[in-house]
């Protein structure tokens, strides 16, 4: 596996799982301390991995570079 595979996993997965777990984070059916972090985290893993076959492809920049960070945000 070459690093240029693992840098377009890492992106494919990781864009997603950030924008989704915000929203986890943010939802107020989510957001309540009644749902332990662990529970909230696995549901957006979850999600993102449910999801990520059905987006559109995610831009060519790697994923730790500053166009990677200001894409995620």
């Amino acid at each position: 596996i070459a690093s240029a595979q693992i840098d377009a996993w890492i992106a494919a997965l990781f864009f997603p799982l950030a924008r989704i777990l915000g929203f986890v984070a943010a939802a107020p059916l989510w957001s309540t301390a009644v749902i332990p972090l662990r529970t909230r985290l696995i549901l957006g893993i979850a999600i993102t991995l449910a999801i990520a076959p059905a987006l559109p492809p995610v831009p060519t920049a790697p994923p730790a570079s500053l166009g990677g960070l200001w894409i995620m945000f």
